[in-house]
Formats: C-alpha cells, sequence, structure tokens
C-alpha cells in the first residue's frame, strides 16, 4: 500500500486535491512548453548576470520560479502507477492542525475494519486472525487519529520554534 499524506487548508478543497494526487493535472504539451521557456529564462539570466543588470539572487529566484512552472504543469498521479505493480494508493488529507478530513475514509476503512459487520467506529471487540489487519478494536483507530494529531501539533510547534529563534 502507498500512502501519501497531504496537508489541506479548506475541507472544500480536499476531493479535488485528493484527485490530483490520483489521477494527475496537466498535460504533456504544457510540461514540453514549460521545459523549453525553462531553458530560455536560465539562458536570459545568465546573459543578464553577466552584462550585471540582474543580480545573483534576482536570477536564482527567475530559475527557481522557471522551474516550479515545470514542477507544476504536469503530473500522471501516483494511482495507476502503484496499481500497475500491485498496490494500493490512498491519500490520506489531514487538516494543518492533524484533524482528519472526512476524505481520509478510505484510508481508515482500510485499516481499522477487518470485514465483520460491526460499524467501523463500534468499540466491540473484533475478531483478529493472522491473515486479516492487525487492529481490531476501535480504540487503536482512535488511537491512530489522535497520535497523528499530536504528530501534526508537535511538528508545528517545533517549526515554529526554529523560525522564531531563526529570525532574532
Amino acid at each position: 500500500m502507498a500512502i501519501d499524506v497531504t496537508v489541506i487548508g479548506n475541507g472544500e478543497d480536499a476531493a479535488e486535491q485528493i484527485r490530483r494526487k490520483e489521477h494527475g493535472w496537466g498535460t504533456l504539451g504544457a510540461l514540453e512548453r514549460a521545459r523549453r521557456e525553462r531553458v530560455e529564462e536560465w539562458a536570459r539570466c545568465r546573459e543578464e548576470v553577466k552584462a550585471g543588470r540582474m543580480s545573483q539572487g534576482q536570477a536564482q529566484d527567475a530559475r527557481h520560479d522557471a522551474a516550479l512552472k515545470v514542477q507544476g504543469a504536469w503530473s500522471g498521479g501516483c494511482k495507476r502507477t502503484v496499481a500497475m505493480g500491485g498496490g494500493i494508493f490512498v491519500v490520506v488529507a489531514l487538516t494543518p492542525c492533524g484533524g482528519w478530513h472526512k476524505e481520509a475514509k478510505e484510508w481508515t476503512d482500510r485499516v481499522a475494519h477487518t470485514g465483520d459487520k460491526v460499524p467501523h467506529d463500534a468499540w466491540d471487540d473484533r475478531f483478529e486472525h493472522p491473515a486479516t489487519r492487525t487492529w481490531a478494536l476501535a480504540s487503536h483507530r482512535l488511537f491512530t487519529l489522535q497520535a497523528t494529531g499530536v504528530a501534526m501539533a508537535n511538528a508545528t510547534y517545533a517549526c515554529l520554534c526554529e523560525r522564531i529563534h531563526g529570525a532574532r
């Protein structure tokens, strides 16, 4: 199973972001155009820096922008590629605070439900068999959801501390 964890700020955008990760975006023609424009932009930057009309920092920013256009021009998505290798591709959509968008339900259903008739959020004991999933209780599912939220909060806090201390 291939899991792509993505952070999405707006719940209305979650379904579209998941679709883009699964099935991709853009066209190969757009990718080719962006690649040609990148080559031209990088050549222009070399000439401008050499002539003294552009600083190294400005050239770096311009080259970076051109590279981002190439990156954003096309993606084939991951779902088909992973499926061709015999795997399953699942996108887990989280909020910036570590909450779970409803679109992450596919993942939680796959890992938390063993196929019995008990609802996925029930507290009843589930059967456990060596050939089935390892999470056989709803409490394990809730622990996973909570642990993910805590990990997101800790990472956000660490990032903010690093930026605040670096800004001094």
